[in-house]
């Protein structure tokens, strides 16, 4: 009987410190009230939303980056916007057809006339930017069809045929983030942005194209030029001398 004693009381002895050491719930009672509705907003809302907001900061600064040229910037001093007359096409197959076309003097294009292409989800993702080489490599562009539109125009074309159909609403707030950029990187103003059949005679780029909505987005200003109608006329009547 001794020894089952002392066992209970060695058993007790050992048992009761384990036992106070993992029922003490010792903090509990000293929590101010309210703290955890002050918490909750603090440690979920709040940061979610300024997560958002630094993502899609962080997101904008990554795609301006993908759009600057690998070399020293041309002055650029217009947007040239087009359709490519097609319902599919990437970057590639316009390139491809590209190379197949001479100028007047017989000379092959240098590929793809155009500096930026925007995909419809036919060929390339849809609202998908591309920049070709030649906004790479800050090259004229071969689209405009008039000297002065090719010399210093910036060539964009989205895939579609809008002389048909709308463009979709990723193309158009692709256009609309891209156009923006230029006009701030590039200090074009809104009088400076036309449409392709303002500079050559072409339904280009479509009647459901919505120009103006485009040509009106956010601008810092402008460097003073604006791009009048005897330019148009001039350009109109004048040929590049620069290989396609």
């Amino acid at each position: 009987m001794l020894v089952g004693a002392s066992m209970m009381s060695l058993s007790e002895a050992t048992i009761a410190p384990h036992h106070q050491s993992i029922s003490a719930p010792a903090t509990i009672d000293s929590v101010p009230d309210g703290l955890a509705l002050q918490v909750e907003p603090l440690t979920e809302k709040q940061p979610l939303q300024r997560q958002a907001k630094q993502t899609e900061t962080e997101d904008r600064r990554n795609e301006g980056h993908r759009w600057k040229p690998q070399v020293k910037p041309h002055i650029w001093k217009y947007i040239v916007l087009h359709h490519t007359a097609t319902k599919v096409g990437s970057v590639a197959s316009i390139h491809a057809a590209h190379r197949q076309r001479k100028d007047a003097e017989g000379n092959p294009w240098l590929g793809i006339g155009y500096h930026f292409v925007i995909g419809n989800g036919k060929g390339m993702p849809d609202g998908a930017i591309e920049p070709t080489f030649r906004w790479r490599k800050q090259l004229h562009g071969a689209h405009a069809g008039a000297k002065n539109f090719n010399s210093d125009g910036i060539g964009i074309v989205l895939v579609g045929n809008f002389e048909n159909d709308k463009p979709t609403a990723a193309q158009l707030l692709a256009v609309k983030r891209l156009v923006a950029y230029l006009k701030a990187e590039f200090a074009i103003s809104s009088e400076e942005i036309v449409g392709h059949g303002d500079v050559k005679a072409t339904a280009c780029p479509g009647r459901h194209f919505p120009l103006q909505d485009i040509v009106q987005v956010s601008s810092p200003g402008s460097n003073g030029a604006s791009v009048s109608a005897s330019d148009k006329n001039a350009a109109i009547q004048m040929g590049g001398k620069q290989q396609p």
